[in-house]
């Protein structure tokens, strides 16, 4: 089946399905080379499944459907609407071994996508532009400035069990977003939002420890991202001169348009 025909198969059965979620996150592994060999190094992503199909594909193309699931209102907090910088969102599926993303060009992931990927399972694929750019910074949402460089790359996989999430969760990064979902049905921010044990973790975007990348938005600057101490630092230096501003990045639990969200590694 051709890629031209694959993409818009995926986008139709994903509008049309009712059934039982397969597969909870996409996990988009991080590299700096387009073979995603050697250790995992850079940006990379956990992401909650808007919707997630189980098929197999037998020899003729035809396509048995075993389970899937329908989103909810893609309005609300726990809809799997993924919010991204510059006031942009995201949502993902699975569909068999495909992850399919479409990015929305507002907060609510509404009207028609502005555009869509698919990816398969255990390929390497540069990582879209979209998601190349630091969520927050000082719990202000980055924007199009905050660039994490060229040269990355991910490896997808896709997570159905709290065993494969765990490690993943536990790990340390030099840096680390989450966003959660208000699930608690609080009006107030009294910190249970963030609570990992409630499973409200729609998308957690982060960087290996130690990473050093260049800005190609501001500057061609040096950004480094270290964990000291439980602590998250930025590091940015001036190419054009030794100059060099070291930013820390932990932030509690705080809220962001309709999601909460942490900073740490």
């Amino acid at each position: 089946m051709s890629d031209r025909i694959l993409l818009p198969l995926l986008v139709l059965v994903v509008i049309v399905c009712n059934c039982v979620l397969a597969s909870d996150y996409l996990f988009l592994k991080p590299y700096n080379n387009n073979a995603c060999s050697g250790n995992s190094i850079g940006l990379g992503y956990l992401l909650i499944a808007s919707n997630s199909i189980s098929t197999s594909i037998h020899s003729n193309d035809n396509i048995d459907i075993v389970t899937d699931y329908a989103p909810t209102d893609p309005t609300t907090s726990d809809s799997g609407c993924l919010l991204l910088p510059n006031a942009t969102s995201l949502t993902t599926s699975i569909f068999g071994e495909i992850g399919l993303f479409q990015f929305f060009a507002n907060s609510q992931c509404g009207q028609s996508p502005l555009l869509s990927n698919a990816f398969k399972h255990n390929i390497c694929y540069p990582i879209p532009s979209q998601l190349s750019l630091l969520m927050m910074i000082n719990n202000t949402a980055a924007d199009s400035s905050t660039s994490i460089g060229d040269n990355l790359y991910f490896e997808l996989s896709f997570i159905d069990s709290d065993s494969a999430l765990q490690p993943i969760l536990n790990q340390n990064y030099g840096y680390r977003y989450t966003q959660y979902s208000d699930n608690t049905n609080s009006n107030s921010n009294d910190g249970q939002e963030c609570n990992t044990q409630q499973n409200n973790i729609n998308l957690v975007q982060f960087i290996t420890n130690s990473f050093t990348t260049i800005d190609t938005n501001n500057n061609n600057s040096n950004l480094t991202f270290t964990c000291n101490n439980n602590q998250s630092f930025m590091k940015s230096c001036d190419s054009s001169s030794s100059s060099c501003n070291t930013i820390p990045l932990n932030q509690q639990c705080t809220q962001y348009m309709n999601t909460y969200n942490t900073q740490s590694c």
